[in-house]
């Protein structure tokens, strides 16, 4: 799939590739192993699950990494898009004014984790205040560096 609609650097509509100077744009990368060029301009394709692009250029996508870590759509735009797979709680740390997973670890028996929700099971309560996955979290609470530690309570 031909994306010249998503690089910068070219004229609009009509743009005949070839003169060397389009960029793929944020959440795009040239398609192939070494980039795939048509005349000296870049096929772009979106990131692939699993990797973001931040900014436009021609650099390949960035791996979100190991340890369970995946986007949920194609074409992410941004390091926070990686999160845990299902089955696997987040371990979130507040870096500036965002909040990244660092790491995943197994979900516990007492809950149900999925892509961006942490559900108690039958008995137990989550804390909301304590948990970055809901909308009553407030960043202002984690200090910087600080990991938010999510609150299970039977």
């Amino acid at each position: 799939a031909v994306a010249y609609t998503q690089t910068i650097g070219c004229p609009g509509e009509g743009y005949l590739p070839g003169h060397g100077n389009c960029k793929c744009s944020e959440g795009y990368e040239p398609e192939g192993e070494v980039g795939g060029l048509v005349r000296g301009d870049p096929i772009c394709v979106r990131c692939s699950k699993g990797s973001y692009k931040e900014e436009p250029g021609n650099e390949k996508c960035t791996q979100c990494g190991s340890g369970g870590f995946t986007t949920y759509q194609e074409g992410s735009t941004d390091a926070t898009d990686c999160k845990c797979g299902p089955s696997l709680l987040p371990r979130m740390q507040r870096i500036g004014e965002k909040i990244y997973t660092m790491y995943c670890s197994a979900c516990p028996d007492f809950a149900i984790c999925s892509e961006n929700k942490i559900v108690p099971r039958s008995g137990f309560w989550i804390n909301p205040t304590s948990n970055p996955l809901s909308s009553d979290f407030d960043i202002n609470s984690l200090q910087e560096e600080e990991f938010a530690d999510i609150q299970f309570k039977p």
